[in-house]
């Protein structure tokens, strides 16, 4: 990897060595594994599946993604294909967080009423606060003043670092208006997914009513123990294969959701986490049977 303007390389700061290692071999070994298998069982799964895997999956694309180094995790945002035009206002797929009594601008609501094909916008999902929540979390700028510096993978992928020195509850609470952590809960990951990337929300757009501000996740993924994926080598294939597994299942089901339905089910903290669940479970076979001995 090669690193540019990263110099807080030092005690106070949250990026460090392991961190780079992780990202370097991670990276690496996930692309590895993932053409392995689409190589040896892609007559069991449609080359659609994996060429859309390829363009979702931050891993196997090498556009810019952004590093989050918390305490004790690590965040990866990918914002490189943001919808065009109004998302916010039409076509989404986004949750806005509301009140009551709504803040939409008068504006919008204008809008809405008078053209009779927007009468309700399409693709975006209302979430009302029921408490009053902090400010700095509405409009949503906990980004300020926290870059460290960019680096630059073995493929050029450009990475963009950052801190948070809070927890991860409170980083997704921030990240998203309030959605997580005053109306949806946050639920633990699975353990069989710490040492990987685990991908929270993915094609979904958040902002608050009055729209002080918009975000949009192509992907948002966590991996909250890089340090056992480093120092557990014996167990990469394995962890490496059920995120794949998760992943590539994930892909599939993306396909078949109209919006609402993409809504619900990727802004649920019922996290994705697919089980087998019979014999002829073809993606399974095609992740797991040649795995090596």
């Amino acid at each position: 990897m090669t690193y540019r303007s990263i110099s807080a390389l030092d005690a106070v700061s949250l990026i460090d060595h392991l961190t780079l290692s992780f990202i370097d071999i991670y990276v690496n070994a996930y692309r590895e594994c993932f053409d392995e298998i689409e190589r040896s069982r892609s007559e069991c799964i449609p080359k659609s599946i994996f060429n859309s895997a390829r363009n979702q999956i931050p891993w196997l694309n090498d556009r810019p993604l952004t590093v989050f180094c918390l305490p004790h995790a690590l965040v990866f945002w990918d914002q490189s294909k943001v919808p065009s035009g109004h998302w916010y206002l039409d076509g989404g797929p986004a949750i806005k967080i509301d009140e009551a009594h709504t803040r939409t601008p008068l504006s919008v609501r204008t809008l809405y009423s008078t053209n009779s094909s927007w009468k309700k916008p399409r693709g975006i999902a209302r979430a009302i606060l029921s408490d009053e929540i902090p400010g700095t979390v509405w409009t949503g700028h906990f980004l300020s003043g926290v870059s460290i510096g960019e680096a630059t993978t073995a493929t050029g992928k450009l990475l963009q670092f950052f801190e948070y020195r809070g927890n991860f509850d409170s980083f997704l609470t921030d990240a998203t208006f309030g959605f997580f952590g005053y109306i949806e809960s946050p639920s633990t990951i699975p353990k069989k997914y710490a040492a990987t990337a685990f991908e929270l929300v993915s094609n979904l757009g958040f902002f608050p009513a009055d729209l002080k501000n918009t975000r949009f996740f192509c992907s948002l993924s966590i991996v909250t123990s890089p340090k056992t994926f480093l120092e557990k080598p014996e167990r990469r294939e394995d962890f490496l294969r059920t995120a794949i597994y998760r992943d590539l299942s994930r892909t599939i089901a993306r396909q078949e959701f109209d919006v609402e339905d993409y809504i619900r089910q990727f802004s649920s903290t019922v996290f994705w986490n697919p089980e087998r669940k019979n014999k002829q479970d073809r993606l399974y076979d095609a992740v797991f049977s040649n795995r090596a001995i």
